[in-house]
Order: structure tokens, then sequence, then C-alpha cells
């Protein structure tokens, strides 16, 4: 729903675009770890190429046409770009308020226990059934400060952690409630 948002924003304000080579062309445009379906965020990378220089008024003409709720905080020009976008993040930091869920003390002892583990394995669902996957690499931080739980944990191919999956490692009575519980992104490394 964002990119189609920002598809329609990027045709609204004239901005040159550049589109890919297929049958049906599409702008060239990528979601730099998009979020799970329920999640908010505070940071989000989009990786835009265009067809002509960037220049100073697109900025305005783009913040002026976003939609109440939705800001732009910062554009970046990189030239001679060879990794993606999503290539280089590798880390990312979530964050959960316990305030309605259980309270911190409930999982303090489970953290110092996650945190001194060589291994975390859990069973991860994919295309091909479920799979053992140990996530203790992906696992950089994880405490509780003012009553909110903060994860940092990584990204992309070198092996990744979802913010649910550590969850259920620290919560195992309510597995069930995943789905509902307010993870919020607060930054991308």
């Amino acid at each position: 729903d964002n990119m189609r948002l920002l598809e329609r924003l990027l045709r609204q304000t004239q901005i040159p675009v550049a589109y890919n080579n297929a049958k049906r062309p599409t702008m060239k445009l990528s979601h730099c770890h998009p979020l799970p379906l329920g999640f908010t965020s505070e940071y989000e990378l989009i990786e835009i190429t265009l067809n002509t220089n960037w220049m100073s008024h697109m900025i305005d003409s783009l913040k002026n046409a976003l939609p109440d709720g939705i800001l732009l905080y910062d554009i970046r020009i990189s030239f001679g770009q060879t990794q993606s976008l999503s290539a280089v993040i590798n880390r990312a930091t979530y964050t959960l308020s316990l305030s309605d869920i259980v309270s911190a003390e409930h999982f303090n002892e489970r953290i110092g226990t996650i945190k001194k583990a060589n291994e975390l394995v859990i069973q991860r669902e994919g295309k091909s059934g479920v799979t053992p996957v140990d996530i203790r690499s992906a696992l950089f931080d994880v405490f509780i400060q003012d009553n909110t739980l903060t994860m940092t944990l990584g990204l992309g191919e070198k092996g990744y952690a979802r913010p649910t999956e550590i969850f259920s490692l620290l919560d195992t009575e309510n597995k069930n409630a995943l789905a509902s519980l307010p993870f919020h992104r607060k930054e991308l490394f």
C-alpha cells in the first residue's frame, strides 16, 4: 500500500522516475525491508532511481503532496551505488510497550537467559514447511526500559530474527496474542 501511494505521489508531482525495461514497465522503486502487517514505524527507507538529476524543488513538491500522518524527513543522493539499500541495511531496532500486556519483571529473568544462550532455536514456518533456525546471531540486544521492550535484530541474508520470534521466546504463555501486539520499528542501521 505504501509503495502504491508513493507511485501515485511521484506521478502527481511529475518527478522523473526511471522505469525498468520490462514488457510492462514499472518505476524503479524499492522499499528497504518492508514492515510486516500491523507494525508501525518511524523509520522507513525507500530507494528511487531518477531519469535526471535531483532538483531542490522536487523535495518541496513531494512533501506538499504527502497525506497527513506521513512525513518525509530526509533525502540523500547516491551516485554510482553498487549495492541496493536492502543489501546494505542489516539491523533494525523495534520497541513494544508492555503496559497493557505484562509487567516488565515478568521478562527480566528470561532476557538474562536469552542473552547468555549460545543458540536460540525456533521453529520457522516457510514455503517448504517448518524448519528449525538458530536466531542467536541475529539478536544484537534486548532490554526493558520504562516498561518498553527494545530489541535490536539482524536483517538480511546473513541471518535475521523477527520481533515476534524474540517475544515468543520471552513470553511462552501468550504466543496466540502475537498478531495483535503493537510492535514499532524505531530505526534501521
